[in-house]
């Protein structure tokens, strides 16, 4: 039995990919960039960082700042996709620069699904997505690698959100 999707889902996962092409495109410049200001104590000077082995202390310790120093930047995931982004590049800058640029997609993404299901509009979701995705503001928490959490944090934020309005 053949199910076809709705015209309209159809539509809505259409606008979600130029969505996502748009802002990769938008950001593609950023994946030749280097490490600047915080990037090095962050990620190039915390040794836990180097290897997946030690993951587990991530969550355990606030190893996330200045090699390893203890202080009050507890961050788990954070440090989690630095050192999943570390392992991925052995150190370079462009897996981290291309990880915010999907981090930023995706919370586009989710600006779309919001936006849709509180005004049932697609193209008013649509411009309201790319334009939260393609404004200057967002520069910096897209291209700056420590400024990654700025958009992880809202990722999840914005999920819990819309399974709040789905589910209530």
């Amino acid at each position: 039995m053949n199910k076809e999707r709705p015209a309209g889902k159809n539509t809505a996962l259409l606008l979600s990919l130029v969505l996502i092409a748009a802002t990769l495109l938008f950001y593609s410049g950023s994946f030749k960039n280097d490490f600047v200001w915080d990037d090095r104590s962050l990620i190039l000077d915390c040794p836990y960082l180097y290897s997946l082995s030690h993951w587990q202390k991530l969550f355990v310790h606030n190893v996330g700042y200045s090699g390893g120093a203890r202080n009050n930047f507890y961050r788990p995931l954070y440090s989690l996709l630095n050192a999943v982004n570390y392992r991925m590049g052995g150190g370079t800058p462009f897996f981290f620069h291309l990880t915010n640029t999907l981090l930023h997609a995706s919370t586009a993404a989710l600006v779309f699904i919001l936006i849709y299901l509180i005004s049932k509009e697609r193209l008013v979701a649509f411009a309201t997505a790319l334009l939260f995705a393609l404004h200057p503001v967002q520069t910096q928490a897209v291209t700056y690698i420590a400024g990654r959490a700025d958009p992880l944090y809202l990722l999840f934020a914005l999920a819990a959100f819309i399974f709040f309005i789905i589910y209530l």
